[in-house]
């Protein structure tokens, strides 16, 4: 089982939603180095303009894990809809 792109889109999600660095990602992610995590990035980033498949998947994701900001909290069920 390959478990290459999973990975890979992973450290995307961490970039674009966390402040973390690369080393604090690679770390996380079972002690991978920063230029692992960087090529991973990098990597997401190229598919998501070739794969319009890849994107809508990405994007649907990036939209449930993204936190709620605070001035939208009280229409928090409205947004998830």
């Amino acid at each position: 089982m390959n478990f290459t792109k999973p990975r890979q889109i992973a450290y995307y999600l961490c970039c674009e939603l966390t402040r973390r660095s690369l080393v604090e990602i690679g770390v996380y992610m079972g002690g991978k180095d920063h230029t692992t995590v960087l090529h991973g990035n990098r990597k997401i980033r190229s598919l998501l303009t070739s794969d319009p498949d890849l994107a809508a998947e990405i994007d649907q994701l990036i939209s449930v894990l993204r936190p709620v900001s605070p001035e939208d909290e009280g229409n928090a069920e409205i947004n998830r809809a």
